[in-house]
Parts: C-alpha cells; sequence; structure tokens
C-alpha cells in the first residue's frame, strides 16, 4: 500500500510541476504577444506571426529588440520596418550551384 501512496505522491507531484511550467509559459506568452502589440502596427503584428510560425527563433529576437528598445521608438514599426529589422537578423544564405554531368566530365558544356 505505502508503494502505491508513494507512486501517486510522485505522479501528483509531477502533474503540479507541469501545470506550473505550462501556466508560467502561457504567461511569458501573454507578455510577448503585449509587446508586439504594443510597439508593432496591426501589419506588422500579423507578418511577426508568420515568423513566429515559421522561425520562432528569429521572432524571440524580434520580441527581446522590441521591448529593449522599445520604449525610445516615438511610433510603431510599420510592416516595411520590421522587415528591414528582420533582413539585418537573418542570416545571410549564400547560394552555389554546381553542376554533374555524366560521366564526370567537368569541362565545357558542349552543345
Amino acid at each position: 500500500m505505502t508503494e502505491e501512496t508513494d507512486i501517486q505522491k510522485i505522479r501528483e507531484k509531477k502533474m503540479r510541476e507541469a501545470y506550473a511550467k505550462m501556466q508560467q509559459q502561457a504567461e511569458m506568452e501573454r507578455q510577448m504577444n503585449a509587446v508586439a502589440i504594443t510597439y508593432l502596427e496591426p501589419a506588422a503584428y500579423e507578418r511577426l506571426g508568420n515568423v513566429k510560425l515559421s522561425t520562432p527563433g528569429v521572432y524571440q529576437q524580434v520580441i527581446n529588440i522590441l521591448a529593449t528598445y522599445g520604449k525610445q521608438m516615438k511610433r510603431k514599426l510599420t510592416e516595411e520596418e520590421l522587415l528591414s529589422l528582420l533582413r539585418e537578423i537573418l542570416p545571410k544564405k549564400e547560394t552555389k550551384i554546381y553542376i554533374k554531368r555524366k560521366g564526370g566530365d567537368y569541362g565545357e558544356y558542349k552543345r
């Protein structure tokens, strides 16, 4: 009997910890949304929502920047300004194309 009650207590403790963690994450999400709504125009806020779905790390960086410098801004950021900020944050991708021909010939292209 005591073993069953010990297991039940452990389960209850883990459930309380998981619930507390969920509440903490929900509160943090509400705070991030409040920051975004405060410092972004509606179109920019919508675009940031799309960024959040595709690249959550970039979303977090933008929210951190808004939280840090938001009080210095005299107006809300437009969508174009948000795009400019995103271009600065996103890593530059360099595209290279390699063409491999049949027979291992890497010489000139012959017609």
